[in-house]
């Protein structure tokens, strides 16, 4: 921790994206968590010199020429004599600014439960207050889903490495994650993730790219050919054997998807996914029992059908 909070204090090009990150959003009153008291005073000293009114909110902190006590800070920002306030630890819960309209995580956040009460600085409503603007500028790659993840609606665990593809935020919410950082999402998720995990990436992300439920063709066709390659290696995992348990397994049948997995008609479907072609006459018999014309399943075929 302490090679940690030394390499914020003196990271010059650290300070400069965090500024940059802050002047592309609007903001009159926001908070910046730091890692330490220096840290905090550094930021608060750097906003200033770059014409934004700072200050920094830590205990113990009457020689610091940055640094204000909590209640002045706080009548400073809601003034507007100051437009931010860097703290450590100080406004994780028990303070209500309801104006704040920005929360910066400018260390890493190991803790759901801190992140939470952090976030919940800034998401008081106040009058005139349209929306919150968060910045995390992400300190531990490892966990560099947490805030993605636990603002996400059907994600239980705030240290899951799920998809991107999969976050489905609340109404009214919106993130907008670096190209760099997406692309570290996506490896970090390769190296840890199961097979079976990555075969429902997979869907999902063929789902998301074609805008509807694939089809097992769709799903086959579209499939990275690295991951083919293993699916067809391992027939424990192929999906391809019983696509309707597959999509159930999901959540993505229906009532009517359902009854007609566990029907006969179900059953003959498995039988044809599992049923080796390597016989010539078997794709013929079975092309025989569709009628093209009408496009259903004929009950029964005659030599002559068949032949045809």
């Amino acid at each position: 921790m302490e090679d940690l909070e030394k390499a914020y204090e003196s990271s010059k090009s650290r300070s400069l994206s965090i500024l940059k990150h802050y002047r592309k959003y609007p903001s009159k009153q926001a908070i910046g968590f730091c890692a330490s008291k220096a840290h905090a005073s550094l930021m608060a000293r750097y906003f200033t010199d770059n014409g934004i009114p700072s200050a920094a909110v830590y205990s113990s902190s009457s020689k610091d020429p940055y640094a204000l006590e909590r209640a002045e800070a706080i009548s400073q920002l809601q003034e507007g004599k100051k437009r931010v306030l860097f703290t450590v630890d100080m406004f994780n819960e028990g303070v209500d600014i309801e104006t704040i309209d920005m929360v910066m995580f400018l260390r890493p956040t190991e803790s759901s439960t801190i992140f939470l009460q952090q976030l919940g600085r800034g998401l008081r409503l106040s009058k005139g207050k349209k929306y919150l603007t968060v910045l995390d500028f992400i300190g531990n790659y490892e966990r560099a889903f947490l805030s993605a993840v636990l603002l996400s609606k059907g994600v239980k665990k705030a240290n899951s490495l799920v998809s991107i593809h999969q976050l489905s935020l609340p109404e009214g919410c919106l993130y907008d994650f670096d190209l760099e950082l997406i692309d570290l999402f996506e490896k970090i998720k390769k190296s840890k993730r199961t097979k079976s995990e990555w075969i429902k990436d997979e869907y999902y992300r063929i789902r998301q790219t074609i805008e509807h439920r694939p089809s097992q063709r769709e799903f086959f066709e579209n499939m990275e050919d690295e991951l083919l390659d293993i699916i067809l290696r391992e027939s424990s995992l192929n999906p391809f054997q019983n696509y309707l348990a597959f999509l159930n397994g999901l959540g993505e049948l229906n009532e009517e998807e359902k009854i007609l997995m566990n029907s006969m008609a179900g059953k003959f479907i498995h039988c044809i996914e599992t049923t080796a072609m390597s016989r010539v006459y078997k794709m013929p018999v079975l092309m025989s029992l569709i009628d093209q014309e009408h496009q259903v399943i004929r009950m029964e075929v005659s030599d002559k059908k068949m032949l045809e």
